[in-house]
């Protein structure tokens, strides 16, 4: 009998050490995209190559973003899938010519990330914002504001 305690016992140890690890905190089954930014406004963009200049009464709000893919074994990443809603309306033209570091399409497979910056002309007086991805796949995505 002391053998059937002690092996039960034993088992209910070895399950309560274990199932602290077993959850990420994440959605989707442990599977998420993170993507942090920070926002920076700016009067012009450009590199020495190429520059550009908001239309009058607008100014560029540059994002410097970080996306990281957690879980899935690849997120597509697709710059022109990027938005920015404030004041009630949907800014989707995302420039990223004239950018350094601006992000690249492609894919950021699992475990991996990559950084880059992108831009969009909203109006002067733009206040707050948030930023949308609106890619091929439902991934999980969580936004980190800096």
């Amino acid at each position: 009998m002391k053998k059937y305690i002690l092996g039960a016992l034993g088992i209910l140890l070895l399950i309560a050490l274990l199932l602290p690890g077993c959850s990420s905190g994440a959605k989707s089954g442990g599977k998420e995209v993170v993507i942090t930014y920070s926002a920076n406004t700016s009067s012009h963009i450009g590199t020495l190559l190429i520059s550009f200049e908001p239309k009058p009464g607008n100014i560029f709000i540059v994002l410097d973003m970080t996306i990281e893919n957690h879980g899935y074994a690849t997120f597509a990443l697709d710059p022109l899938a990027f938005s920015i809603v404030a004041n009630g309306t949907t800014y989707k033209r995302a420039m990223v010519v004239g950018l350094e570091n601006e992000i690249l399409m492609g894919v950021v497979k699992d475990n991996s990330s990559t950084t880059g910056k992108l831009a969009f002309e909203v109006p002067a007086d733009t206040g707050s914002f948030d930023v949308q991805y609106k890619g091929e796949d439902n991934d999980t995505i969580r936004w980190v504001k800096q």
